[in-house]
C-alpha cells in the first residue's frame, strides 16, 4: 500500500514536472513571436517594393544603383573570388595597376553578411546584394527590437512598430544601396543596450563586443556612432538614475560607470585596431586627408523644415538635399508626449532635449556637419550621419509610450489640431517643400493615430489592443512609404537589367576572355571597351588599370588625370580612352571589344572571336618590372601642362625622344546652337545658344601618314556623344559623300587613338553636347601623330631589359633580372608604403615615382629580387588587437574568480549559520530566508518600482508583455517550481531527513499568498501615484493591461 501511494505520487510529481515544462516552453514560443516579426515584417515590406520595381526573381531587373553598381558590387565579387581562392586578402590586382585591397576590405567589405557570397556563383552577385540589402534592413528591425526589449523588460506591440519605423527609416531607404552602412545601423541599439547595462552596474562586455565590431564593419559610420554615444553616455545616465533612484546610492556609481564607458571604447578600439590602423592610414593618403576647416559658419536650411523630413512619403534625398529623418509619422505625435509626460522626470527631458537639438544644428550647421564627417567635406549623399537621431527619435517614442497609461487624460486631439495647423501654414509659405499631397498624407495618417489614442480613455480598451492598432496602422503606413521610396530610387537612380551587368550573354563572353587571357598570360593587363562600369577589372577579374575607391591614394589620380585618362580629380580614373604608347607603358596587352561597336585599335591585332566579344593583343606592351634611367626619380607632371606635353615629358624620362609624339594640325571645324573661340594654345571657349541641340566639331588634317591620337580636357560641358565623322572610299556618284560614324568615349576627360591617317587624310571629331547637364564651358583638344619607327625602337630599348615576376601569391612577388648600368627598376603598381623589397637578399627602399608608382634601386649586373607586400600599420594592429583581447579575456577571468569568491564566502557563512542551531528549528529558517528572498523579489524597491517608471534595472524584474497572463493557479503552480529547488540547494545532505518531514504545502501556500500579496501591492502603490478617484479593481485591469496581470515565473528575466 505504501510502496504504490509512493508510486502515485511520484507519477503525479512527474506530470506536475512535465506540465511545468510544457507551459515554460508555450510561454517562450510565445515570446519569440515579437522577435520573429520584428525580421520578417521589414523584410516583407521592402521585399514586397523591390518586388514592385520587377527586381528579380520578380523580375529583370538588379538593384545595383550609383555605387553599389560602381563600387560595392565589383568590390564583393573580387573578394568571394578572394574567398574560394584563399589568395591573399591585403592585395589585388585586379584593378588600379594593383592597389592594396586590406583598406577597401576594411572600407567596404568588412560585414560579415558577407560570407553569404560564397553560396552564389560569380554571375549571381546582383542576386547576392539583393538577399544582403533585405536581410540587413530586416535585422536592423530585429536589434531594435531586442535593445527595446531587453533595456525595458518587456514586450510590447508598440515596440514592435517603432522597431519596424527604425529599420525601414528615410535614411535606411535612401542609401539602401549603400550596403556596408546599414550594418552600423543594425548594431547601433546593441551598443546602446550594452551602454545601458554598464550604467546599471550589470554586464560591461556587450557594450566592448558591440561597439567593437561596429569599428570593424565600417570604420566610416563607425566614427558617427563613436560620437554619438560621446554625448548620449550622459543622457542615458540621467535617465536609467532617475528611474532606478538606488544606481544613486551605490557609492562612487558615476565615476565607476565613467571609468568603465571610457575604458571599455578604448577596449573596444584596441580590439578593432587590426581594421582601424592600417584604413586610417590608408586614408591619410587620400583626397579626403587634405580638407580645409571651414571659415565661415553657415547654415543650410530653415530649421522649421526639418519636419518636412518626419513626414509620410517624404522625399528621400540621395545625391544631395536635407537629411532623410523618417520614421514613421508616429513620432511627430508621440514625441511631444514625451516633453509632456509626468512620469518622465524634467532632467531625462532636459538632456534629451539638449542631445536633440545639437543633432539638428548639426545637421544644419557647414562647422559641425564638417566635423561630424571626420574633417571632411562629403562629395554628394549628404548628411550621412542622421541615422543617429533617427535612433535617439525611436528610443524617445518607446520611452514615452511606457509612461503613457490608457487611462491618463492626454490631449491627443490638442496636438493633431496643432500639427494640422501648422502643416497647413507651411504648406502655404513653402509649396515646394511642402506639397500638399505630403501634408493630406500626414494629417490622415496623424488623425488614424489619434482616434486609436483617444480610445485609451474606454476603460474596456486594453492597453495592448491599442498597442496593435499602432502596430497594423504603422505597418500598412511603412509599406506604402517604401513602396514609394524604392519606386523613387528606380526612377532617379535607376535600376538596370540585370542581364549586361555578370548575367547574361555579353558578360558570359568576356568572362570566357578574362579565363583566356589568364591561361596565356597570367600578369597581363587588359582593358574593356566599352566599359560597363567604373570598376571593370573587379568586376570581371582580370588586371587592369581603371579603379574607383574611397581608399585609392591620390598621387596616382592626379598622375593619370595630368597623362590625359578620364577621372574625377579624388579617388577614380579610368581606361576609357588611351594610345598605343600609354597602354605599352602600362602593361596594357590586351582589350576586350564589343563586337557591335567600332573601336580604333591601332597596332593591336586580333586574337579570336566569338561574334559577341573579340580579343586583341598588344605585342608592345612592357612587362611589370623595366629598366628605365636615373632621371626618372626625379620626373613629375604638370598640370598646368597638356595631357601630351606631359607625355612627352614622361618618353623623355623613360629614355626615349620627344618627337616620338609629334604634333598633328587640326582647326574648328563647324558648331551648332554654340559658339567656339580659341582662347589660348589648344584652348577654346564654347558659349551655349538657346537653340535644343548645341554640338562642335575639329577638323584634324594628316601633313603625313601615320598613326593620329587626340586628347581633350572639358569643363562645364558634358556630351551625349563624342564620334568621328570620316569621308569614306566609296562614292556614289560625283555630287554625293558618303561618311561613317566611329563613337568614341563621350568622357570629359579622354584620350583616343583616331587610327592611320594617309598624308592629306581629313577627319572631323564632333562633340555632341547634353544641354540639360552643361552651361557654358572650355575644352582643351589637341592632336599628335606618332613616329612608328622611334616608337618601336624605344620600345625594344624598354622590353630588353625587363622582367615579369613570379607571383607567389598576389602580395609575394620574386623576380631575377641582368642589369647593364645601376638604376632603377620601374614597377608599374600604385605606390604603397607597405611594399617591401630585397635585392640579392638585401632590404632596400621602394623610391616613388611621381608619388604614384615604384622605382627599385638595381645595380649593375644580376639582380634577384623579392617584393612582398603587408599593409601600412597591419603589424602594430595585430599586436594591439591581441594585447587588447587577453586584456579583456582576463579581466573577464578576474571578474568570474572574484563573484565566484563572494559566492562561496556567502555559502559557508550561511552554512555556519545551520550549524549552529539545533535540528528541530534548521528548517524553519531556511523556509523562512527563501521567503523572504522572494518577497524581496517581487516587493517594490523605493521608488524605482513605481509603475510610472518605464523600466526597471532589478535583476529579478519580471517582463512584461501584451500577451494575455496565466491564470492563478498556472501561477501558483510555477512559483511552487521555482521555490522548491532553491530550498534545497540552501539546505545541506545532513539535513536530507529533515527535510523529507517539513510541511511543504503549508510553505507553498505562503511563499503563494505572499507572492500574490506583494504583486498587487506593487500595482497599487503605481495606481495611487498615477492617477485619483478610480476603484482599486480597475487599477488593477488597467496597470495588467500592458504588463499582462500577474507575471509567471517563466517569463523572469534574471541578468547574469
Amino acid at each position: 500500500m505504501e510502496k504504490s501511494q509512493t508510486a502515485l505520487k511520484t507519477q503525479t510529481s512527474f506530470e506536475i514536472q512535465n506540465s511545468f515544462d510544457y507551459q515554460k516552453k508555450l510561454s517562450k514560443l510565445g515570446q519569440s513571436k515579437y522577435f520573429l516579426l520584428a525580421f520578417l515584417l521589414p523584410l516583407l515590406i521592402i521585399g514586397l517594393a523591390y518586388a514592385i520595381q520587377n527586381v528579380y526573381p520578380f523580375g529583370s531587373k538588379h538593384i545595383l544603383t550609383i555605387d553599389l553598381y560602381h563600387q560595392y558590387a565589383p568590390f564583393l565579387r573580387e573578394l568571394r573570388s578572394k574567398l574560394l581562392s584563399g589568395d591573399s586578402l591585403f592585395i589585388s590586382w585586379s584593378g588600379g595597376l594593383g592597389f592594396n585591397f586590406f583598406s577597401a576590405i576594411t572600407y567596404y567589405l568588412a560585414s560579415p553578411f558577407n560570407l553569404l557570397l560564397l553560396l552564389f556563383s560569380e554571375q549571381q552577385i546582383s542576386e547576392a546584394v539583393l538577399l544582403l540589402t533585405v536581410l540587413k534592413i530586416a535585422a536592423s528591425g530585429l536589434t531594435f527590437y531586442c535593445y527595446s526589449y531587453f533595456s525595458r523588460k518587456r514586450h510590447s506591440w508598440f515596440y514592435l512598430a517603432i522597431a519596424c519605423g527604425y529599420a525601414l527609416s528615410g535614411y535606411s531607404l535612401a542609401y539602401s544601396w549603400n550596403i556596408m552602412w546599414l550594418d552600423t545601423i543594425i548594431l547601433l541599439p546593441i551598443a546602446i543596450l550594452g551602454l545601458t547595462y554598464l550604467i546599471r552596474n550589470q554586464r560591461t562586455w556587450l557594450y566592448i563586443v558591440s561597439l567593437a565590431l561596429i569599428l570593424i564593419v565600417n570604420y566610416y559610420t563607425a566614427f558617427f556612432v563613436c560620437f554619438f554615444l560621446v554625448f548620449y553616455y550622459l543622457v542615458l545616465y540621467i535617465q536609467e538614475t532617475n528611474n532606478n533612484k538606488e544606481l544613486k546610492t551605490i557609492k562612487g556609481h558615476a565615476g565607476k560607470c565613467l571609468l568603465k564607458f571610457a575604458g571599455g571604447s578604448l577596449l573596444a578600439g584596441g580590439m578593432a585596431a587590426t581594421t582601424l590602423l592600417p584604413t586610417i592610414m590608408a586614408l591619410s593618403r587620400t583626397s579626403a586627408s587634405g580638407d580645409v576647416f571651414p571659415k565661415s559658419i553657415d547654415f543650410f536650411q530653415p530649421f522649421i523644415d526639418f519636419v518636412s523630413r518626419l513626414m509620410t512619403l517624404a522625399p528621400l534625398s540621395i545625391r544631395d538635399g536635407m537629411p532623410n529623418l523618417y520614421a514613421g509619422a508616429i513620432l511627430l505625435i508621440i514625441i511631444p508626449f514625451f516633453f509632456s509626460s509626468k512620469r518622465i522626470s524634467y532632467s531625462t527631458k532636459v538632456v534629451h532635449t539638449v542631445l536633440m537639438f545639437f543633432l539638428i544644428i548639426s545637421l544644419n550647421n557647414n562647422v559641425l556637419n564638417f566635423i561630424w564627417h571626420g574633417f571632411h567635406y562629403p562629395n554628394q549623399l549628404p548628411f550621412r550621419n542622421s541615422f543617429v537621431l533617427i535612433f535617439l527619435l525611436c528610443s524617445m517614442a518607446i520611452t514615452a509610450y511606457d509612461s503613457w497609461h490608457n487611462y491618463d487624460k492626454v490631449s491627443w486631439s490638442k496636438t493633431l489640431g496643432i500639427w494640422i495647423i501648422l502643416l497647413l501654414l507651411l504648406q502655404k509659405i513653402d509649396r515646394e517643400q511642402y506639397k500638399f499631397s505630403l501634408i493630406l498624407v500626414t494629417i490622415l495618417v496623424l488623425f488614424i493615430f489619434t482616434l486609436i489614442f483617444n480610445t485609451g480613455l474606454d476603460p474596456k480598451v486594453q492597453k495592448r489592443f491599442i498597442s496593435l492598432a499602432l502596430l497594423f496602422i504603422m505597418v500598412v503606413e511603412l509599406t506604402i512609404n517604401t513602396m514609394v521610396g524604392i519606386a523613387s530610387i528606380n526612377d532617379n537612380e535607376y535600376y538596370g537589367s540585370r542581364d549586361g551587368y555578370l548575367a547574361g550573354e555579353y558578360p558570359t563572353s568576356v568572362l570566357k576572355r578574362v579565363q583566356q587571357i589568364k591561361q596565356e598570360s597570367p600578369n597581363a593587363r587588359a582593358a574593356l571597351w566599352p566599359d560597363k562600369c567604373v570598376n571593370d577589372p573587379m568586376l570581371y577579374g582580370f588586371p587592369g588599370l581603371t579603379i574607383f575607391a574611397s581608399t585609392y591614394p591620390k598621387e596616382p589620380v592626379q598622375l593619370f588625370a595630368h597623362l590625359g585618362y578620364d577621372n574625377n580629380g579624388i579617388n577614380s580614373y579610368q581606361n576609357t580612352g588611351s594610345n598605343i604608347i600609354m597602354d605599352s607603358l602600362f602593361g596594357i596587352k590586351y582589350k576586350i571589344l564589343d563586337q557591335n561597336r567600332e573601336e580604333q585599335i591601332s597596332f593591336y591585332e586580333a586574337k579570336e572571336t566569338d561574334g559577341i566579344t573579340a580579343l586583341y593583343e598588344n605585342e608592345y606592351a612592357l612587362p611589370l618590372l623595366y629598366f628605365v634611367p636615373d632621371i626618372a626619380d626625379s620626373f613629375q607632371t604638370n598640370s598646368d601642362d597638356t595631357s601630351f606635353v606631359n607625355q612627352r615629358n614622361l618618353i623623355n624620362a623613360f629614355g626615349g625622344e620627344r618627337e616620338i609624339l609629334q604634333a598633328a594640325s587640326y582647326y574648328s571645324d563647324n558648331s551648332v546652337g554654340c559658339t567656339i573661340m580659341e582662347i589660348s594654345d589648344n584652348k577654346f571657349q564654347v558659349d551655349l545658344l538657346a537653340d535644343e541641340q548645341a554640338e562642335f566639331s575639329f577638323e584634324i588634317g594628316a601633313n603625313e601618314s601615320g598613326y593620329h591620337t587626340i586628347a581633350w580636357d572639358v569643363t562645364g560641358l558634358r556630351f551625349d556623344q563624342v564620334y568621328i565623322s570620316k569621308q569614306s572610299d566609296e562614292q556614289t556618284d560625283n555630287t554625293t559623300e558618303l561618311t561613317y560614324k566611329q563613337n568614341l568615349s563621350r568622357k570629359g576627360t579622354s584620350i583616343s587613338d583616331l587610327g592611320y591617317l594617309n598624308q592629306g587624310e581629313k577627319v572631323r571629331v564632333v562633340f555632341d553636347v547634353n544641354k540639360d547637364d552643361s552651361h557654358n564651358g572650355t575644352i582643351e583638344f589637341e592632336a599628335a601623330v606618332i613616329d612608328k619607327e622611334k616608337f618601336e625602337y624605344w620600345n625594344d630599348n624598354l622590353s630588353r631589359i625587363s622582367v615579369n615576376p613570379t607571383m607567389h601569391s598576389s602580395d609575394n612577388l620574386t623576380a631575377e633580372i641582368e642589369c647593364p648600368d645601376s638604376g632603377y627598376l620601374l614597377f608599374t603598381s600604385t605606390y604603397d608604403p607597405g611594399w617591401k623589397a630585397e635585392v640579392n637578399h638585401q632590404q632596400i627602399e621602394i623610391k616613388p615615382f611621381s608619388d604614384s608608382l615604384m622605382l627599385i634601386p638595381v645595380e649593375a649586373g644580376n639582380n634577384q629580387i623579392e617584393l612582398t607586400f603587408i599593409p601600412q600599420g597591419f603589424e602594430h594592429a595585430v599586436i594591439i588587437s591581441g594585447a587588447s583581447i587577453l586584456l579583456g579575456v582576463f579581466l573577464i577571468i578576474i571578474t568570474f574568480l572574484i563573484e565566484r569568491h563572494k559566492t562561496k564566502k556567502r555559502i559557508l557563512l550561511q552554512t555556519d549559520e545551520l550549524n549552529n542551531t539545533d535540528t528541530g528549528s534548521r528548517i524553519r529558517p531556511i523556509a523562512l530566508a527563501v521567503s523572504d528572498s522572494l518577497e524581496k523579489k517581487n516587493m517594490p524597491s523605493g521608488e524605482s518600482a513605481r509603475s510610472d517608471k518605464p523600466f526597471q534595472s532589478d535583476a529579478g524584474e519580471q517582463s512584461h508583455s501584451d500577451e494575455p497572463s496565466q491564470n492563478q493557479t498556472d501561477v501558483t503552480l510555477k512559483t511552487t517550481e521555482e521555490i522548491l529547488p532553491e530550498i534545497i540547494e540552501l539546505s545541506p545532505k545532513s539535513y536530507h531527513d529533515t527535510f523529507e518531514t517539513f510541511d511543504k504545502k503549508k510553505h507553498e501556500d505562503l511563499i503563494n499568498k505572499r507572492s500574490v500579496r506583494n504583486n498587487n501591492d506593487h500595482y497599487d502603490n503605481a495606481d495611487q501615484n498615477n492617477k485619483d478617484n478610480t476603484s482599486d479593481n480597475q487599477d488593477n485591469k488597467d496597470d495588467n493591461d500592458e504588463s499582462e496581470n500577474m507575471k509567471n515565473p517563466d517569463d523572469i528575466e534574471v541578468e547574469d
